[in-house]
């Protein structure tokens, strides 16, 4: 049965692109949840009409929770700077389209933030789960935790697939970098970036596990190497920004990663497995390139299109 008393109003906010089928899985998984008072925002990049027509068939059978935007300017970076500026609720909640939540799910966000009155930013659990397609797709990211924890300065460890955020952070960050995140020259990294010019303006980010989902977005053994490329690229290119506006907090970071991937992939080959970790160094190397081939707005913080029309 919905809840029916909720007071504090809240914004799903869901980028997608070119994956019709995931989408109407999480959609469905929405539509169950024990929370009345939210609106569901989807902003969809997909490449063809078809798929328009069927997510906005869709979503109106469902019920009247939804709104659907479509734009032909990709990126996710730029879907989420759509998304949290057309949003009319007091919190938002963000996901990614090959999620599942659970009923309770905005319930507990809810709560979390009301009794965490000074917190702006939560980030929850992100749950591995199998379909059982006979994919070959076995390999699924997650972010699992147990401790409630305030994270330092420069601690952005999270999944962006679960991560909701007061509607008043605004004031204190307003863009994902266009630059970073999927579809954008330096394909990863966009929420810690956000979450780091989040906290540089004294936001307070928490982890909170009480705040779970399920994520069976999973790619094959192929796939995850490329993905680990990605978030090299994009790692370097979120800590090569901040190194440029005389930062070196988030490049520590980096060197670290680097090094606890060099490690695996010395393990691994001694043990004679699977090793990608290769992969996310080289992505590291090419994202250190585009991270010095860019300019930057020192200010804000953010890299600078330079193919953009003028």
């Amino acid at each position: 049965m919905m809840t029916t008393n909720n007071t504090t109003r809240i914004s799903i906010l869901i980028a997608t692109r070119n994956r019709t089928n995931d989408l109407f899985k999480c959609i469905q998984s929405i539509s169950e949840i024990d929370y009345s008072n939210y609106e569901t925002i989807i902003l969809d990049q997909s490449d063809d009409e078809a798929s328009s027509i069927q997510i906005q068939s869709y979503i109106e059978s469902i019920n009247a929770h939804y709104k659907y935007i479509h734009s032909d300017i990709k990126g996710k970076s730029n879907a989420l700077n759509t998304l949290l500026h057309v949003a009319s609720g007091d919190l938002f909640a963000l996901t990614d389209d090959d999620t599942l939540v659970p009923k309770n799910w905005l319930s507990n966000i809810a709560s979390e933030f009301d009794k965490y009155s000074d917190v702006d930013i939560m980030l929850g659990q992100v749950q591995p789960i199998m379909q059982e397609d006979g994919s070959h797709k076995i390999c699924i990211p997650g972010f699992q935790f147990k401790n409630f924890l305030r994270l330092p300065k420069g601690n952005v460890d999270g999944m962006g697939a679960n991560m909701a955020m007061r509607s008043s952070l605004l004031l204190k960050v307003m863009f994902y970098d266009p630059l970073l995140g999927p579809g954008a020259p330096m394909p990863a990294s966009e929420e810690g970036d956000f979450i780091y010019r989040a906290q540089l303006n004294n936001a307070i980010v928490m982890h909170n596990p009480n705040i779970k989902l399920m994520h069976f977005g999973g790619r094959t053994p192929e796939e995850w190497g490329a993905l680990y490329y990605s978030y090299g690229c994009g790692d370097a290119g979120f800590a090569i920004k901040h190194l440029r506006c005389g930062d070196s907090r988030i490049i520590r970071r980096i060197i670290k990663n680097c090094s606890l991937m060099f490690r695996r992939y010395l393990i691994r080959c001694y043990k004679k497995t699977r090793h990608d970790e290769l992969l996310y160094l080289r992505g590291v190397l090419h994202g250190i390139k585009l991270g010095f081939s860019f300019p930057i707005n020192k200010i804000e913080r953010l890299y600078l299109d330079k193919n953009a029309p003028s």
